[in-house]
């Protein structure tokens, strides 16, 4: 934690627990410099998915800003709870598995307009990879293809790039798409930490990571120097859309408004290594 953060912090903490600081584990204090930690460093969203029932209809917790996501599940498979990068993961069977985070009315800290910083970060373990010029949604904010502010998928809806990771986003006229030039998905069953960076609107800024290390990308579709749709929908993880579900395990999922350092992003994927 660097001196500015660190001075935040305490300050945040004083004006919140008073000057008889106790950072004891589970105590007010100590769970409130969780939250100034997140509230300094720009971290929007955050769910570690580590509850240990996870059915149709469950909550499952964000740890920022107090928004609890709830499970749409049919009849084809569930959102087991199983072990992931720490602690507890979500399972997708592909075909009807979703999370949703409602986010109340209006523009919240979850939506990105022109100008802003934008860092998502995720753990996946796809059990598959899309066929047939598809691909699957990891992470997204909005709720069908018109409404996207942003969102990761494997593949990018093309012929023989289905193992790609790609970042979308809508403008209101068409979409913009960011690829990796490399195959990210050549093997199954194994745990990936993907991340993106991107200043919003300005093209040459977007940068993908595969384990902790930057990759080559570029605009596919679209120039990424349009303004995103900002729409009142939720975020959601594992899908969006009919045919877009993610088939694996999802885990740590988080999204900042600020450029995670590629040492950052490094720290992330190496410290959660499985």
């Amino acid at each position: 934690m660097n001196r500015r953060v660190a001075i935040g912090s305490l300050a945040c903490l004083i004006s919140a627990c008073g000057p008889g600081i106790n950072l004891r584990s589970g105590s007010t204090c100590g769970k409130a410099l969780d939250s100034c930690w997140m509230s300094l460093n720009q971290l929007v969203f955050y769910s570690k998915f580590n509850e240990e029932s996870a059915l149709q209809g469950s909550a499952i917790a964000s740890a920022v800003s107090g928004l609890a996501g709830i499970l749409g599940l049919g009849g084809s498979g569930n959102n087991a709870s199983v072990v992931g990068v720490e602690g507890k993961a979500l399972g997708f069977d592909g075909v009807d598995d979703m999370l949703t985070f409602a986010d109340g009315a209006g523009t919240t800290d979850r939506d990105f307009a022109s100008g802003a910083a934008l860092t998502l970060s995720v753990w996946v373990k796809p059990t598959t990879v899309p066929g047939g010029s598809m691909s699957w949604t990891i992470l997204r904010r909005g709720d069908n293809i018109n409404s996207i502010n942003y969102e990761l998928r494997i593949g990018n809806d093309t012929a023989a790039q289905e193992q790609r990771l790609a970042f979308y986003y809508y403008d209101g006229g068409g979409f913009h798409i960011f690829t990796s030039s490399t195959n990210v998905f050549t093997v199954v069953n194994t745990w990936v930490h993907v991340a993106f960076t991107y200043t919003v609107s300005t093209a040459g800024s977007a940068q993908l990571y595969v384990n902790g290390s930057s990759i080559g990308g570029s605009w596919t579709s679209g120039t990424g120097s349009a303004a995103p749709v900002i729409a009142d929908h939720p975020l959601a993880v594992g899908g969006g859309q009919a045919t877009k579900f993610f088939t694996g395990t999802i885990d740590e999922v988080s999204v900042w408004k600020r450029i995670l350092t590629a040492g950052e992003i490094s720290t992330i994927a190496l410290r959660q290594t499985p």
